[in-house]
């Protein structure tokens, strides 16, 4: 299914690389990272036609956000970006 993408050798490499792919997911719009997982939760059971209709609709959605306007702005301004508060 494409979920394993690395082998680590041992504890250490393994908590190191977690770390390293937590915080890369923490720095991401948590708004986008909220619409993601519901997305991805409600894509689990279903076929690949419907998953994509699924996924169409969310990355729709996550352009219509706020968060969108202020990734691409912080891009092509070569800045962090600042993301909003999810409530």
């Amino acid at each position: 299914m494409g979920l394993i993408n690395q082998i680590s050798k041992n504890t250490e490499e393994l908590e190191s690389k977690v770390t390293e792919i937590a915080t890369k997911i923490a720095s991401k719009s948590p708004t986008a990272i909220k619409m993601g997982k519901r997305a991805f939760n409600r894509q689990i059971e279903l076929g690949v036609s419907d998953a994509y209709d699924i996924a169409s609709d969310t990355m729709v959605r996550n352009l219509l956000e706020d968060d969108a306007d202020e990734g691409i702005s912080a891009f092509l301004q070569k800045r962090s970006p600042v993301w909003r508060e999810v409530v």
